[in-house]
Parts: C-alpha cells; structure tokens; sequence
C-alpha cells in the first residue's frame, strides 16, 4: 500500500474516532448533557440519543465504557455506575473527595431526624451519608446532663473510670426511648433484642454493650428537672442488675435519652465497652 494512501487512511480512523474517544479536558465521563454532573439525567440523555431522539449531546464523553463504540453497552455502564457498581466510566470521572461539600437533605426536627449527604462537587456523586440527630428541648439536654453526672459520682465511688457520653450511638437511645412507650422491654416493637437498633443504624460496638430502661408517671416538662433524673437513677441503682451496668469497669462510654410522653419521664441508657 503506498505511503499517501496509508496516511489517509489513518486520518479517517482519527476523524471516526475522535467524536466518542478520549475527551477534551474538563470533561466528566457520563456527562451526557454536559451539565458539570454525573446523575439520572445523563442516563436519560444518553437513552434519548440512542433511540434517535434530537436531542443535544455531549459527544466527547458518549463511549461510556471506553470500547471505541456507541450502543446499549454504555447505557448499561453508565446504568452500573449510577447504581454504585464499582465501574469505570470513560473519560474517567474523578471523585478524590477533594472537592466536597455538605448538603443537608432532611432537617431535623424535634420529632425525627434528619439527614446530610457529603456531594462531590465536581461529579455530584453522594460519598457518605450521615444521620442529624433530632433537635431536643433544652429540658432533655439538661436531664442527659444531670444523670451522666450522678452516674460518674457513682461510678468514682467505686474506683471506677467515668463514663463518657457517646453523642455517636445516641441516635439509637433516640430511637429505643420512643420504643419503649410503646412496649416497656428490652425486646424491641418487632420483637428484635433492643441491640438490633444499632445496626439498623449501621453504628457497632467492640466489646460489650447493656441497657437499662425506667420510666416513672406525673411528670411534665413543667417538673422539676433535677427530680427526674435523680428519681430515675435512684431505681437503676437500688436494682442489682441496673447498678451492675452503671458500675461495670469494662464500660467506656454511655448513651442515653429521656422522652416526657402520657405524662410520663421515660429513660433509655445503652453502655458500651
């Protein structure tokens, strides 16, 4: 084959391939319309395209899956990815979590909480996602506040190390101290082991863990607040089993949360080692 052919045939194959092959720089592999972000969209574009809608298209970033073609197989990859399949989309879309943000999705309320996503502002990918605890009256802050301290008096009494209050698990004490208004037990509404809450909140524990429950009625949130904590660790502490947990030496930390409910002070405490 002669040289000028050969070279002219190379060209044609640069021209063939350039529409769907390496991008130019700046360029998100699966930003099918071209919107600086990777999400349902592009998936939609990119079906639009190649059933023949008219549609407007980002051409550099249309060989998804880096094969030199455009068809239903880069639909399917961009689908996987999307879908959090660990896949490579072609030109690669970088996430290092270097250019990132916070995004609060659900506010917290005093009755649920609510929930922030860490985005990646450059590819809109959602790297983590995190729990706000529900927002509490001053009261209940005061109540927490005021029990840790008469259990780490308790514990010094006995040459045991304080308990530090563990604001990560609280959500599950959260969760636990709605639960038992409904069924007073350390078996959940669904009939689970109260522990089952940590992992439907994808929290653990290392070592060991306990619980201790209590309630008492004609309370407000009008009552004296040192009353309530005092009285509801009086009844922990003249039981045997609930003053083992407080005084356990193999417990590091603690999590516990108060709910006023049918006039009613209730408590959960979870320990954990």
């Amino acid at each position: 084959m002669k040289k000028g052919i050969t070279v002219l045939l190379v060209l044609l194959m640069i021209l063939l391939v350039l529409p769907f092959g390496a991008s130019g720089e700046g360029s998100l592999g699966g930003d099918i319309n071209a919107d600086k972000s990777v999400n349902n969209k592009d998936l939609t574009r990119l079906f639009q395209y190649l059933s023949g809608w008219d549609v407007t298209v980002n051409s550099e970033v249309l060989d998804v899956n880096g094969d030199g073609a455009v068809n239903n197989k880069d639909l399917t990859r961009l689908f996987q990815y999307l879908s959090g399949w660990d896949v490579k989309v072609f030109p690669e879309t970088v996430c290092n979590h270097t250019d990132t943000e916070w995004t609060v999705t659900k506010e917290a309320t005093t009755e649920k909480p609510g929930e922030k996503v860490l985005v990646c502002t450059r590819c809109g990918k959602v790297l983590e996602t995190q729990i706000i605890p529900k927002t509490k009256p001053q009261k209940y802050r005061d109540l927490e506040a005021g029990m840790l301290r008469l259990i780490n008096e308790a514990r010094a009494k006995e040459g045991a190390a304080p308990l530090a209050f563990d604001y990560e698990r609280q959500p599950a004490t959260d969760i636990r101290v709605e639960e038992i208004t409904e069924v007073f037990s350390h078996n959940r509404p669904n009939g689970k082991l109260c522990y089952s809450v940590l992992d439907d909140l994808g929290l653990s524990f290392y070592y060991t863990a306990g619980e201790n429950i209590a309630y008492f009625g004609y309370y407000s949130m009008d009552s004296d607040t040192t009353e309530g904590y005092t009285k509801l660790h009086n009844q922990f502490m003249d039981s045997p089993g609930h003053r083992g947990n407080i005084l356990n030496s193999d417990f590091k930390s603690v999590a516990l949360s108060f709910i006023i409910k049918n006039n009613c002070l209730y408590v959960v405490q979870m320990f954990f080692g």
